[in-house]
């Protein structure tokens, strides 16, 4: 079954996704809105109870999968069921957005030193610490160029914009 999710505009197909959504306190808050906001115009639950009840639940777990969603489902009347499944799915959806943080200047360096032959033959816990050493020798201008570009920067932080004016719209959105 294919859902649509209106970000900016724009109609994002997706299917009932198997994605596993590592949980930390703010995911947990954020996925409690937006499950609280697909039940705004139905006034048999009780909005901040329902709320109250998905970040106990999720309070204990990890991460966010089909089972746990099942589970959630059950917080609700069994005709309002689907919303809950809509919520998640549109709220995995955003979370596939997010970036990954850009690399640091010693983790750069380290990916180039780990490839060049002298350092492939060590163990990984060697290698890092011969690494290690090498860098901590290095003057500051040499540590410099292991910097990324600011086009790289600025890649970074323009999805990141979109990830997080994604889900500001997908937790302001009221069904």
């Amino acid at each position: 079954m294919k859902n649509t999710l209106n970000i900016f505009g724009t109609l994002i197909l997706y299917r009932n996704t198997e994605m596993v959504i590592k949980l930390n306190k703010g995911l947990k808050k954020d996925l409690a809105i937006v499950i609280g906001n697909q039940f705004s115009s139905v006034k048999l639950i009780k909005i901040n109870t329902l709320k109250s009840q998905v970040k106990t639940f999720l309070e204990p777990l990890k991460t966010l999968n089909k089972k746990n969603t099942k589970l959630l489902q059950k917080l609700v009347p069994k005709e309002f069921e689907s919303r809950v499944e809509t919520a998640v799915n549109e709220f995995k959806v955003v979370q596939g957005l997010k970036p990954k943080r850009p690399l640091s200047q010693y983790m750069n360096f380290s990916a180039r030193k780990s490839k060049e032959t002298e350092f492939t033959k060590l163990s990984f816990s060697e290698r890092g610490k011969e690494i290690a050493k090498i860098w901590n020798k290095l003057e500051l201008k040499d540590k410099t160029k292991f910097n990324l570009s600011k086009k790289e920067y600025g890649k970074y932080d323009q999805s990141m914009s979109t990830y997080q004016s994604a889900l500001k719209t997908l937790k302001t959105n009221k069904h």
